[in-house]
């Protein structure tokens, strides 16, 4: 058995890899570093981009016209508007007799 209060193993390992150093070990290193890893650094913070809100554009509304009054037509009889809402036409004696009548 091997006392380990008696044994400096550190040591002993120590000493194994200088010798392995000495000798130009074919072993190469478990991670092979060009440089030292520097982490990323945050960007520094920035103000935040100041919004213009847009200003309204004014345009300037046309004159209204003056509107055109359409052409006044004869009021229909109760005849023609009975006629129209279901649709029956009146032979051309019926027409003929109600342009004669005078309206009230």
């Amino acid at each position: 058995e091997i006392d380990q209060k008696l044994t400096d193993f550190e040591a002993g390992v120590r000493r194994k890899i200088a010798e392995l150093a000495d000798r130009g070990s074919t072993i190469p290193a478990p991670y092979k570093t060009d440089r030292p890893y520097v982490p990323p650094i945050a960007p520094l913070p920035t103000a935040p981009v100041r919004v213009e809100k847009p200003t309204p554009v004014v345009t300037e509304k046309p004159t209204p016209t003056s509107p055109t009054k359409p052409t006044p037509r004869p009021k229909d009889t109760l005849d023609e508007k009975m006629n129209s809402l279901f649709g029956r036409k009146a032979t051309p004696e019926e027409a003929a007799d109600a342009k004669k009548k005078p309206a009230k």
